[in-house]
């Protein structure tokens, strides 16, 4: 009973609502589908002129093109000797720093000056006292080979052989030509025995003289015929022997000559071993400036102060002004959608974009491989800056150093809100095709 009045009772009060609202008016219905619709159009009108770019983030540092070298120290020791002060000016090749060692610091100097400087080996110095450390031994061996050489040039040992050798030839020669007198006349003297033979020939056949005689007379002939072939044959020994002599100065000067190869081979291996072992120690126990620039050490270092093997002691500013670039390492993952010539912004981390800006730069390249470190797969590109100074967006210059870093926005697809809205409902409806 209750509840059958409680039902009454809303009835009554839902008429009496009806009756005080009365009908929605037609005007009213129109205008409100009329705003709807003006809204949806006045939003989609919007989402096409309003753009969400698609962006890619990598780290990035800016620097110029010939950008600041850190030295490191590849030895550990303490700091004997320390040339350079903050800020000042060094040139390419100058000494900055140096590791403690073994050797004369002089001694390596006067050394590298004179293997700069030095155009023939027959300069080279050899009675010279120096205190080279590590480097003694490979100096030593150097030192050992180049007297060699000279005890071979100075002796010159084939050269006196071969004095020898000619002397001997000149004697051939005087005996050679007695030999060849001696041919000529006893050609003539066997001409003479020949007709002397031939006529007792003649008259033993006629038997004018005795059997006996013409033997007489056929030996003599024969023993003139012997002489005579022995004296060409001693000319002709005499000649070999002349030969061979000359064969002999021949096979001196070849032999010479190889030796001398040998030896220059043997000066250059141990030579460029030096020069290599040489590098080597400078390497490890000097801080050498391979530009010119200005000093800028990464903390204050007095000498005899103690360095570890890997410390970074030193960077060298470049001293011309270079074009200002970025560098940024772009995750393997989308790298495939960035390309030359894309915008990109960057958010330099000393300098919060919200109250400087970003600096406006793009695309220029990017590293066909890879490169792989504990932190991922990255690839290298050079993001070049659309001014000259680093001026940002909100027309704020910020003043540049050396290995700033950031981050970069690299706008891969600068699209539409409505097309990033349709996007989603297009791949939807391609795959339900397929």
């Amino acid at each position: 009973m209750i509840e059958f009045e409680e039902v009454n009772k809303i009835e009554i009060r839902s008429e009496e609502y009806q009756e005080v609202l009365g009908a929605t008016p037609n005007w009213i219905l129109r205008s409100g589908i009329t705003i709807i619709l003006l809204v949806i159009i006045i939003l989609l009108i919007g989402s096409w002129f309003f753009k969400y770019p698609d962006v890619l983030n990598s780290r990035v540092v800016i620097l110029t093109e010939n950008p600041p070298v850190q030295l490191k120290a590849y030895a550990s020791g303490k700091l004997t000797h320390i040339f350079y002060s903050e800020n000042q000016d060094v040139q390419q090749d100058s000494v900055v720093a140096v590791i403690e060692n073994t050797a004369n610091l002089n001694d390596i100097f006067l050394i590298s000056i004179m293997l700069d400087t030095l155009s023939d080996i027959r300069y080279f110095p050899e009675n010279i006292d120096l205190k080279l450390g590590e480097l003694q031994q490979t100096w030593s061996g150097l030192v050992r080979i180049i007297s060699s050489y000279r005890n071979f040039i100075e002796i010159d040992y084939y050269e006196q052989k071969n004095e020898s050798l000619a002397s001997q030839i000149n004697y051939h020669n005087k005996y050679y030509s007695g030999l060849l007198n001696q041919v000529k006349i006893m050609d003539k003297e066997n001409s003479l025995a020949l007709v002397q033979f031939e006529r007792d020939k003649s008259l033993y056949n006629d038997n004018v003289i005795a059997k006996i005689d013409f033997e007489k007379s056929e030996q003599t002939y024969l023993q003139q015929k012997r002489n005579y072939e022995s004296s060409k044959t001693s000319l002709i020994n005499t000649q070999m022997q002349i030969n061979q002599l000359y064969q002999q100065i021949l096979d001196n000067n070849i032999q010479k000559t190889n030796e001398l190869n040998t030896y220059e081979i043997q000066i250059e291996d141990a030579l460029q071993g030096f020069k290599s072992q040489l590098a080597k120690w400078k390497q490890s126990y000097l801080i050498i400036s391979p530009i010119d620039g200005r000093v800028s050490f990464n903390k204050v270092w007095f000498e005899n102060q103690s360095v570890s093997a890997g410390d970074l002691i030193v960077t060298i500013i470049p001293k011309n002004e270079m074009r200002i670039i970025g560098k940024a390492d772009i995750p393997s993952t989308g790298v495939g959608k960035v390309k030359p010539g894309q915008t990109v912004n960057i958010k330099l981390d000393n300098y919060p974009y919200m109250e400087f800006g970003m600096l406006k730069a793009k695309v220029k390249n990017i590293s066909l491989v890879p490169i792989t470190t504990e932190q991922g797969i990255f690839y290298s590109a050079e993001i070049e800056l659309n001014d000259s100074i680093l001026k940002t967006n909100y027309n704020k210059i910020i003043p540049f150093s050396q290995n700033m870093a950031g981050t970069a926005e690299i706008i891969t697809d600068d699209l539409r809100l409505l097309e990033r809205f349709l996007n989603p409902l297009r791949s939807i409806w391609k795959k339900s095709v397929e």
